[in-house]
């Protein structure tokens, strides 16, 4: 039985991406290594978090910049707004505050 033009179209796509993730693990072992990391994550329907646990990081609030260190409360602040503003340091934070 001769196979359709859907499967061969994904045969080739699952080839490309194939050969794609080989030489990604070629020339970069480390972004290989986060890459198959967050496929997992995404395939087993886990967040993504823009900081891991111990994580400094700034926010403005009310026009003043704020440290915090990425916890569990911070998970949670992300999940009911995940479209805040984070900076990864506080000069950074405070440029942003400064033009905007």
């Amino acid at each position: 039985m001769e196979k359709n033009n859907k499967e061969n179209l994904n045969e080739k796509v699952l080839e490309w991406f194939n050969h794609f993730v080989d030489y990604v693990g070629n020339v970069d072992s480390n972004l290989y290594n986060e890459a198959c990391e967050y496929a997992d994550k995404k395939e087993n329907n886990e967040r993504e978090y823009p900081f891991n646990e111990g994580d400094d990081y700034y926010t403005i609030e009310n026009g003043e910049v704020i440290w915090s260190c990425w916890d569990d409360i911070s998970e949670e602040l992300h999940n009911d707004n995940p479209n805040k503003q984070y900076f990864k340091t506080k000069k950074e934070a405070e440029n942003y505050n400064k033009n905007n």
